[in-house]
């Protein structure tokens, strides 16, 4: 079974969804970032494959992501 891994990121004040070599945003809020991703997500979970989601929280400079995710699910 294919493991499909999404990981929605902060970058330069915005948030960014990575999957594979692709990055789609800027987002200007983590939650439009998950909304944005909850497509794509229940399309891979349909065809049956497992995924993986890592939300990474802001670090106080809102420039890049702490060492540990605030989120990581696997469904």
């Amino acid at each position: 079974m294919t493991t499909i891994d999404y990981r929605i990121m902060p970058c330069d004040g915005a948030w960014l969804i990575a999957h594979a070599d692709d990055v789609i945003g800027p987002y200007p809020t983590r939650a439009a970032a998950c909304r944005a991703a909850i497509g794509p997500v229940s399309a891979a979970i349909a065809r049956g494959n497992a995924v993986s989601l890592t939300i990474t929280p802001m670090t106080a400079q809102h420039t890049a992501p702490s060492a540990s995710p605030v989120l990581h699910v696997h469904l």
